[in-house]
């Protein structure tokens, strides 16, 4: 990974994709310098979408109340844009596939609690709709190991899998953060597939952030990647000097410049 320079090495982006946890937000915290960095960011012209494994809820109301084009929940399965004073949804689930979902789901939950009477739901789940989250690192602390068999259980029943720095995910969705975003550039802004992989940067900090370090090719990762490059196909073309929103902050100042 080489270092993110002072200023943006490439042209100025139509957009921009950000995870939120650990990368805009301390501990769950939106600080001043951060929201004033997305105002700018937005004057300037470039879109910021967040590309986020929170639930849905947490994406339509980050969509609603910050300066962003839009915000993606759910590791990509739920999309949210700002249209005048509405929030507007997109959910490529039909009605039907959605109950059926929603039913394997909390099936899947109820056995995975027999499984695992240890493990608790994350604090946010009462937000979620397409899938499910574990508390491995936000509030309780479980060792990798155990996190391990937890994925592989949600795994052999079918489920796919992604890990935060806070939490494990499980759901029976078709996108990941990757082919959401690219989804929802394409819906939202005109930007093809192909232009927005060569030409749109993303940061996070995580290994749920894999899809888009794989697939994107102008990536930066926050400082604190460094704990998480082990569950990384693909590392981040650059690293920020700061960690969590400090490095974010690198970012935007770099693309301001």
């Amino acid at each position: 990974m080489k270092t993110l320079p002072d200023a943006w090495p490439f042209e100025t982006p139509r957009a921009l994709l950000t995870d939120l946890d650990d990368t805009v937000l301390d501990g769950g915290r939106l600080h001043a310098a951060v929201l004033t960095a997305l105002e700018n960011l937005h004057h300037a012209g470039i879109a910021v979408v967040a590309v986020t494994g929170r639930p849905a809820s947490w994406a339509e109301m980050v969509a609603h109340q910050w300066p962003l084009f839009g915000a993606i929940g759910e590791n990509g399965a739920l999309a949210y844009r700002r249209v005048g004073s509405r929030v507007v949804e997109h959910d490529d689930a039909s009605a039907h596939i959605r109950a059926e979902r929603t039913h394997r789901l909390n099936a899947l939950s109820r056995e995975l609690s027999l499984a695992f009477p240890s493990l608790k739901p994350a604090t946010d789940s009462r937000g979620r709709i397409s899938d499910r989250a574990w508390d491995t690192g936000e509030n309780e602390r479980i060792e990798a190991d155990e996190v391990a068999s937890v994925r592989a259980f949600l795994e052999s029943h079918g489920a796919r899998t992604t890990q935060s720095s806070i939490h494990v995910h499980a759901s029976f969705e078709r996108h990941d953060k990757a082919t959401g975003a690219l989804a929802f550039l394409h819906r939202e802004l005109g930007i093809d597939p192909a232009t927005a992989l060569a030409t749109v940067p993303f940061v996070g900090d995580s290994g749920n952030d894999r899809p888009c370090f794989s697939a994107f090719e102008r990536t930066v990762g926050v400082a604190n990647i460094d704990a998480h490059l082990h569950a990384l196909a693909k590392t981040p073309l650059f690293r920020t000097r700061r960690e969590r929103s400090e490095g974010f902050l690198d970012l935007a100042h770099a693309l301001l410049a």
